[in-house]
């Protein structure tokens, strides 16, 4: 069973799961605050815990294949996979407002961001304050993105090169690491510790694939693939996210925490079980969406704007609401699925051939 594991490579059931992550996150950023019970905020979450699980599975299992994880080729995927579809909407931002005059009051914040922006230091406008009110800078929704893009970098070089071989020293390193960030962000309220408090959500992600990929930790997770557990353990995480809207600042991020853990072990269960929930998940719709959560991620905001420009939303009216949230998830599928084709795609077809030629240089280095 776990030899299967180690071999398998895409699982539909997790684009499933991003797809519900982009889905809730584009519900908060409505204006319409008929959606705030959907707590949208916590896809953010989901989404922290499946790349912390996806990058570090990639990474084992090219350590695993070659002995080690190669850095070079790591970056450069990365970097293909990223920037050519960010820049792009970055440009399409600064056209429309610079150049059309759209949304003028977010100008002077695009204006003391875009330094940042283009440094891909999207999450320093907020903890700088820079130019005052956070909610007029624009493009705002990608400061997720800078801080995982921080952590790729450091768990690339703390997990694959000082901690290389070491693999009870990894797991117990990461363990420790995520427990002291979420014990420091919790006691210590400042801008520090509110960026540096999203980096425990992915390196949870991260434990659980390092106790996937060990066999002994992997026997030991079995009774994850029951039936009872997995909808107990889903039955959990609803009621984690349905009471978020209940709780005070106060316990906010130790309940995150909470949920995020939670959240990993339902990753867990869909990578071992067999049911329902993973048939749910992998249904072509939901895959399709997945798929395209990045660049849906990126248009959201347009996409949302859109959307209210139409349906006229925060009527009071359900219908009304309803219908603007679908146009907006629909408005944002549909851009995605254009920018994939015409870009997103490409740069990873791109970065793929660099790596992989890194890759083949490096291999016939080690055998001259």
């Amino acid at each position: 069973m776990h030899e299967a594991y180690l071999e398998g490579t895409y699982r539909p059931e997790l684009d499933g799961l991003r797809a519900v992550s982009i889905l809730l996150v584009i519900s908060v950023h409505m204006r319409d605050r008929v959606w705030d019970w959907l707590e949208g905020r916590l896809g953010v979450t989901i989404f922290f815990v499946i790349s912390g699980y996806l990058i570090t599975t990639l990474a084992l299992r090219e350590e695993r294949r070659r002995g080690s994880l190669l850095i070079r080729s790591f970056f450069v995927r990365r970097a293909f996979r990223l920037l050519p579809l960010y820049y792009f909407v970055l440009l399409v931002y600064c056209v429309l407002i610079f150049g059309f005059g759209w949304s003028p009051e977010k100008r002077e914040g695009l204006v003391g961001a875009l330094p940042y922006y283009f440094l891909y230091l999207q999450e320093w406008p907020l903890l700088l304050g820079v130019h005052g009110r956070f909610e007029n800078i624009p493009f705002t929704q990608t400061w997720s993105l800078g801080v995982e893009e921080k952590f790729y970098v450091v768990w690339a070089l703390l997990g694959f090169v000082a901690w290389r071989n070491a693999r009870a020293l990894r797991l117990w390193g990461t363990v420790a690491l995520t427990a002291a960030l979420i014990v420091s962000s919790t006691v210590v309220k400042n801008r520090l510790s509110l960026f540096l408090y999203p980096h425990s959500h992915i390196l949870i992600g991260c434990v659980i694939a390092l106790l996937l990929d060990d066999p002994t930790w992997f026997g030991r997770l079995a009774w994850l693939r029951r039936s009872l557990p997995g909808w107990l353990i889903l039955g959990a995480l609803l009621v984690l996210h349905l009471t978020m809207p209940s709780l005070t600042s106060r316990g906010e991020r130790l309940f995150q925490s909470a949920y995020a853990v939670t959240a990993s072990l339902f990753l867990a269960v869909v990578l071992l079980g067999e049911g329902p929930i993973q048939r749910l998940l992998r249904r072509p719709g939901l895959v399709t969406i997945g798929k395209l959560s990045y660049g849906m991620y990126l248009v959201q905001l347009f996409a949302c704007r859109g959307a209210e420009s139409v349906t006229r939303p925060a009527t009071g009216q359900f219908l009304v609401s309803t219908s603007a949230l679908l146009l907006a998830w629909s408005l944002s599928v549909a851009s995605a699925q254009l920018l994939a084709v015409t870009i997103e795609r490409p740069g990873i077809r791109i970065g793929r051939r660099l790596s992989d030629a890194i890759l083949r240089e490096s291999t016939l280095e080690r055998f001259t």
